[in-house]
């Protein structure tokens, strides 16, 4: 049985260094980007660590191991949301979430101290939506967050796991923030998820601990909500035909959410990486060559950091007219081909 800690290692801010086991792979890519000196925005990570505290604070550890346990030996999955249906974030994580939300809010204002609260000082779960504080805080006005599940197996060039974690966009009080960070640890056990890592053959072999609920290890993005003018995606191999010379860029205006997910057809823009020719296809909504341009060199730039080809969420910030990378990842499906057809001839060779 694994013991609570209540460590003070919950929360890692994005100019902090921190490892893949610590933030899950979404955070840590990103946090290479920002230290890159590329624009993305302020946000903090709930470790994986205030993960399997929450499990164990709320007895559900055990039952969440059996989950994963049956699902990857038996072919049998539980509802996860039925574990999770009575827990609630313990005082001693909610309280430094709302800090550091009021602080993501404003960095330049000093970090507010506060003891944290025990479990039961924290019932908050009903009635708070016209209470003035959480957790002693006052819950931040006007402001919007991103809420976005950093698996440390996600977001690799063997398992991308896109779409299978869930995200939480203009999250506004400080309630949502919990219901929607709930959301995402909730999504490490579930059947989309489990069912992809089965596929690719994670776990199968392994021992029990080894698909415990540490190898899922779920981080917690709590991102500055950007006001996108145009969001959408970039890769930096035409995913089609695998040109690796091309940049293929879709977008749409507003959130790019419709774009990523597959529910609208958006623009399409392809752009050479040598010539910077750019070809544009059914174009309802003119992205001006200079966001193309720019677009094309940053992906470049995140392509060598990572020196593989990348798949990457950003926006134009609708205030300050800014390029802003919300997410990069690698791509994988020329990534893996490429890996594979180097394997062989490593094979062929000895």
């Amino acid at each position: 049985m694994r013991e609570s800690t209540c460590r003070q290692d919950l929360i890692v801010w994005c100019d902090e260094q921190s490892i893949p086991a610590q933030i899950g792979m979404k955070s840590w890519c990103l946090s290479r980007v920002r230290k890159s000196g590329i624009k993305t925005p302020e946000w903090f990570t709930l470790t994986t660590n205030a993960f399997l505290d929450f499990l164990v604070e709320n007895g559900i550890y055990e039952d969440i191991r059996g989950l994963i346990h049956e699902w990857f030996k038996r072919d049998e999955c539980p509802d996860a949301s039925e574990i999770f249906a009575n827990t609630s974030v313990p005082g001693e994580i909610a309280s430094p979430i709302m800090d550091a939300c009021i602080r993501l809010k404003d960095r330049n204002q000093p970090l507010i101290n506060a003891a944290p609260l025990t479990t039961v000082e924290t019932s908050y779960w009903a009635g708070l939506e016209s209470a003035p504080t959480i957790c002693g805080y006052p819950i931040p006005e006007q402001v919007k967050f991103a809420v976005r599940s950093s698996s440390i197996v996600e977001d690799t060039s063997g398992a991308s796991m896109a779409g299978l974690y869930d995200t939480f966009l203009a999250v506004e009080t400080g309630i949502a923030i919990l219901d929607a960070i709930k959301g995402c640890w909730m999504s490490a056990a579930c059947f989309r998820a489990l069912t992809y890592l089965k596929r690719l053959g994670f776990g199968i072999a392994a021992d029990d601990e080894a698909i415990s609920p540490e190898s899922l290890g779920m981080g917690v993005i709590v991102q500055q909500m950007v006001k996108p003018k145009f969001s959408g995606v970039m890769f930096t191999i035409n995913p089609v035909s695998g040109d690796p010379s091309k940049i293929y860029i879709e977008y749409s205006r507003g959130l790019g959410k419709a774009v990523v997910s597959g529910r609208i057809t958006p623009n399409l823009v392809v752009a050479d990486k040598i010539t910077h020719q750019i070809d544009r296809q059914g174009m309802d909504d003119f992205l001006d060559d200079d966001y193309i341009h720019g677009l094309t060199s940053i992906g470049k730039s995140i392509e060598k950091l990572f020196g593989c080809y990348q798949d990457i969420e950003w926006a134009i910030d609708d205030d300050s007219s800014e390029i802003i990378i919300l997410q990069a990842r690698p791509e994988t499906i020329w990534n893996n081909r490429i890996a594979n057809l180097e394997s062989r001839i490593a094979n062929l060779q000895k």
